[in-house]
């Protein structure tokens, strides 16, 4: 595969990375409040639990972040295609 089909596969990935994240990016920021609003009410002597809590905040944010380099990755590409005149539609 040359870089221009990369920058072309890329580009589909972003975009089907930037539908996904309107579809989910509810979902994060919920899973994210619940998790958080847990961690608050659970007692300061829970350590286990709250350690555990924590990471998953950590879990969710690590996923929202892949999932926004995909479409950054994308934009990118896109960008790279643009410059170098290679635009063509993108399934």
């Amino acid at each position: 595969m040359n870089q221009n089909e990369a920058d072309h596969q890329a580009v589909a990935r972003g975009r089907r990375a930037a539908t996904e994240l309107t579809e989910t990016g509810k979902a994060f920021a919920d899973l994210k409040a619940a998790t958080l609003a847990r961690m608050i009410a659970t007692p300061p002597e829970r350590e286990a639990t709250i350690l555990k809590l924590h990471m998953v905040l950590n879990t969710i944010d690590t996923v929202e972040q892949a999932v926004r380099a995909v479409v950054s990755d994308g934009v990118f590409a896109e960008q790279a295609l643009a410059a170098a005149g290679l635009t063509r539609p993108v399934d």
